[in-house]
């Protein structure tokens, strides 16, 4: 009795119950491709929104530039400036004191020029840095509120983003004695009693928009991250080849990526439309507060665009192949020598353990890029050394394994090598739909 195992290609070929299965795992797995895509940019604002925007510390120093920028000054002494000329009929002082209204005009606007100066000249101490640091700090709150969609006020900018002018009108008034300038004098008790006003850094119009994507990010918060992470683990391991869905997965997520930074792109031409007085303070604001966003999808796209262009080197086509086989022939030296320090037998186990678990290995440096890209998002140097290790262990991976891993018809029966054998044209065709 023959009890040997009929391997023919015919007694291998996969059955329809297999086919029907292997296609549902297709399309599952485009499925998660697209959803991995679509939940990418959301992941990213969600990070920076938990690491940046409601952590007061992060919140504290993302604002602190703010005080640094020349439009940004000149446009907090005007506001305070506005300010004290509210509170304080200054033209009429001067008319009761010179009698000619032209003359007394003249005054009063020789008098505002000279406190925006004091004023711009009070915001570039190192002592105000400190009042700035400390208001953002007491507001910040009340920011988050605001960009929740949350905040309520009976003021004029309802569910604005503001920073009290107090103590920066009341250095002024100070200033401003020191140059005889007293006028303003008489109203000190009561800016201590009740306020200045506020400086509007965005207005309840301009952040309409995104109080919507804060509001979703800010209550999923890490959950969005962590399921992308496991969407796209998923998407690998059902996929029936890890090289193909993880070069989809790095596709999307690029592609969702660039149309989030062309979003803020349109975003800061919105942001600036709808500003209150100055559009140049206004652009400066965008640029600084959501300067560690446009840091972390920067990284992000260089790191997805290298994931792509390392994931179709290690592909079968004919222009990767022979980019592999140069480089193969240019290290070959090098890998000898190692093999010869490493002692041949060991580097060869190694070599032969990475070439057995090289989809396992491939797919745990993806997802750790992932979790990395994910999670350090403000940290551009920091992401691109990683990158760089990523792309070093990848490329270690391919080299070694091809080095090294015998042929596959040589591993089978010699009634099995055709039926096994697998070329790039066999991967390519595998992933369309059954004909017949």
């Amino acid at each position: 009795m023959d009890t040997s195992l009929d391997l023919t290609p015919a007694a291998v070929a996969p059955t329809s119950d297999q086919r029907h299965f292997g296609l549902l795992h297709r399309v599952i797995s485009w499925v998660l491709v697209v959803l991995v895509a679509v939940l990418m940019p959301l992941s990213v604002v969600s990070v920076w929104s938990v690491r940046t925007v409601t952590d007061t510390n992060r919140y504290v120093s993302t604002m602190a530039p703010l005080i640094e920028n020349p439009a940004v000054q000149t446009y907090l002494a005007t506001e305070a400036t506005d300010q004290l000329f509210k509170a304080v009929d200054v033209q009429g002082y001067f008319e009761s004191k010179v009698f000619v209204p032209a003359i007394a005009t003249l005054l009063t606007n020789e008098l505002r020029t000279f406190t925006i100066k004091a004023v711009d000249g009070i915001i570039s101490t190192p002592q105000f840095t400190t009042i700035w640091d400390a208001e953002n700090r007491f507001t910040h709150a009340l920011a988050i509120k605001v960009l929740s969609g949350d905040a309520t006020s009976a003021t004029d900018h309802a569910q604005a983003l503001e920073v009290k002018l107090q103590a920066l009108v009341l250095k002024a008034i100070t200033v401003l004695a020191q140059h005889h300038v007293t006028l303003f004098n008489p109203i000190v008790q009561y800016v201590k009693a009740h306020g200045a006003g506020n400086v509007v850094i965005a207005t309840g119009r301009q952040l309409s928009q995104a109080q919507k994507i804060f509001r979703l990010v800010n209550e999923l918060k890490w959950l969005l991250p962590i399921s992308t992470v496991v969407l796209a683990a998923v998407a690998l391991l059902i996929g029936p080849h890890r090289r193909k869905v993880l070069l989809r997965l790095l596709v999307g997520s690029f592609v969702a990526m660039v149309l989030l930074a062309v979003g803020l792109r349109i975003g800061r031409g919105v942001f600036v439309a709808h500003a209150l007085s100055d559009p140049a303070a206004a652009a400066a604001i965008w640029q600084i507060l959501l300067r560690y966003l446009r840091d972390a999808i920067t990284s992000m796209l260089w790191l997805l665009g290298v994931g792509i262009a390392v994931t179709w080197l290690t592909g079968p086509s004919r222009a990767a192949t022979w980019l592999r086989a140069s480089a193969r022939r240019g290290a070959g030296a090098i890998g000898k020598d190692l093999k010869t320090a490493a002692g041949s037998r060991t580097a060869t186990t190694a070599a032969d353990t990475a070439a057995a678990n090289l989809a396992l290995l491939r797919a745990g440096g993806s997802i750790v890029a992932m979790v990395v890209l994910l999670v350090w998002v403000n940290s551009t140097i920091g992401t691109v050394l990683t990158l760089l290790a990523l792309v070093a262990y990848l490329a270690g991976l391919q080299v070694l394994a091809s080095r090294v891993a015998p042929p596959k018809a040589a591993l089978a029966p010699a009634g099995t090598a055709a039926a096994l054998a697998t070329t790039p044209a066999d991967e390519e065709a595998a992933d369309r739909p059954e004909q017949g």
